[in-house]
């Protein structure tokens, strides 16, 4: 009996340490993504998400497209850093003008068209 529960204690401390593990791996990992796209040097564009869309949307509708993003702030408005390069700017607008993205009521949000930062 004894043995019975220090061995349930045993595998609840490992399931413990390999999902808190996992965790810290996805933070860094994305501190690291987040650092790189911030560096002076980083080939990014930037889009304001307008009021109303979840930029968890997008940003994952970017990462099926194969797209590394993440999310800032740019003054009062949210704004996700895509990195890509300026042969890949059309296809990002593609991506996230296709992003469908259910408004509070259950309508579709028009996300048409997509302006980036640089060209405001």
């Amino acid at each position: 009996m004894i043995a019975a529960a220090f061995l349930v204690i045993l595998i609840l401390l490992v399931i413990t340490v390999a999902v808190a593990g996992g965790l810290r791996r996805m933070v860094r990992d994305e501190s690291d993504v987040e650092s790189r796209l911030r560096a002076p040097d980083a080939r990014t564009l930037a889009y304001a998400v307008p009021n109303g869309v979840d930029p968890g949307d997008l940003r994952a509708a970017l990462a099926l497209g194969g797209f590394t993003g993440v999310l800032a702030t740019t003054g009062t408005r949210q704004c996700l850093l895509v990195q890509c390069g300026d042969a890949d700017r059309a296809r990002v607008r593609q991506v996230i003008e296709n992003a469908h993205e259910p408004a509070y009521d259950g309508s579709e949000l028009d996300l048409h068209p997509v302006v980036f930062e640089d060209e405001r």
